[in-house]
């Protein structure tokens, strides 16, 4: 077996002797190296590349699951946020419903209604819208939280007349309607306590700039629109009313509509202005 292994190597020895003699067995050596050397590198260039792909690929994948469940942490927590907002907002106006025994002052303004009615017809109405007022300012909410616009609107309506009964000839307020006013639902008293910021704090009794109250209802969204001359004798109040009421209005606003509602304020040295859009309301 020894001397086989001898003999075979020796044979293969001086066949490649022999052949190493010829240029064309180096040429052909050295192509079919070269050859199978691109042959290689190719494959892995290839396999590195597949690689490259799958782990971008896939790195890609988890960081849009990372960032799913982050935008879905945000959307619950502001969700949370906005229902504690909304519970906040009924939970006050709930205490200042409580601080008031609606029976025992209807049953009063009723009494005081019924002993005028006859002699004071005027005293009477003006009880009548007060009791009006107050009733639809105490009533229970429905469970979403609103009420029909168009008892909002009656409303207004009430306090109009309620201020040009005080004021008599000297009370100047222009209140438009436009638009169909159906089914639509809004939080209450959002609007009457911009008519009553009007009544309370502005000048009334320049017939040349009356105060202007207008409600436009298009393309599913309102607009409310508010513009009074300034009393100069309530300068004082006017500016505490503005920084308290009207942040007390966008609190609410902000937790019923957000991102739904713009409300814009105007406050020179003569005329106070609001302007209120609702979207999709």
């Amino acid at each position: 077996m020894v001397l086989f292994e001898i003999f075979l190597y020796n044979f293969l020895s001086s066949l490649y002797s022999s052949l190493a003699k010829s240029g064309s067995f180096k040429e052909r050596f050295f192509s079919i190296a070269v050859t199978e050397t691109a042959s290689h590198i190719g494959r892995a260039v290839y396999f590195i590349g597949l690689s490259t792909a799958y782990w971008l690929g896939l790195t890609a994948r988890r960081r849009q699951k990372r960032i799913a469940a982050m935008q879905l942490q945000r959307f619950q927590s502001e969700r949370k946020q906005l229902q504690l907002s909304n519970d906040l907002s009924k939970a006050q106006l709930q205490y200042i419903k409580a601080q008031i025994s609606p029976h025992f002052i209807f049953n009063a303004l009723n009494a005081v209604y019924c002993s005028v009615e006859e002699t004071d017809s005027a005293s009477a109405e003006i009880i009548s819208l007060l009791s009006q007022i107050m009733r639809y300012a105490l009533a229970d909410l429905d469970a979403d939280g609103k009420v029909a616009l168009s008892e909002e609107i009656a409303n207004i309506g009430n306090i109009i007349k309620l201020a040009q009964l005080r004021y008599g000839d000297k009370c100047f307020i222009h209140f438009t309607c436009l638009g169909e006013v159906s089914n639509q639902r809004i939080i209450p008293v959002i609007l009457s306590n911009l008519v009553e910021n009007i009544l309370s704090h502005g000048d009334l009794s320049d017939p040349l700039i009356p105060a202007v109250i207008k409600v436009i209802l298009k393309n599913n969204s309102l607009y409310f629109y508010t513009k009074n001359k300034k009393n100069y004798i309530d300068l004082s109040v006017n500016k505490a009313w503005n920084s308290t009421g009207i942040e007390f209005a966008k609190q609410r606003l902000e937790s019923y509509y957000p991102e739904k509602f713009t409300l814009d304020i105007t406050n020179d040295s003569k005329i106070f202005e609001t302007t209120l859009k609702i979207e999709y309301l």
